[in-house]
């Protein structure tokens, strides 16, 4: 049995969703998507605008796009700073 990621229960019901994406706060489907382990309470919840678990997916996916972003641009910060010295 796998953790569900968003309520942290082990159930029996959790399996890994592939490329789920949501609704953001302007009506926008998300760019990016979330891959993990979800129960199926939670993956349902989270498909209805305004819940708990919609605002976790939400959260989690802008999260995951900053991390990678930040950490663009500190790789090319780092190029950088080597072509200075």
């Amino acid at each position: 049995m796998l953790l569900c990621e968003c309520c942290g229960e082990r159930t029996p019901d959790v399996s890994t969703r592939v490329g789920l994406r949501t609704i953001d706060f302007a009506g926008h489907r998300t760019i990016n998507n979330f891959s993990g382990p979800l129960c199926n309470t939670c993956w349902s919840k989270s498909r209805v605008f305004g819940t708990r678990e919609h605002r976790w997916l939400l959260e989690h996916i802008e999260g995951a796009a900053i991390a990678d972003q930040l950490g663009k641009h500190s790789s090319g910060l780092e190029r950088h700073r080597a072509r200075l010295r």
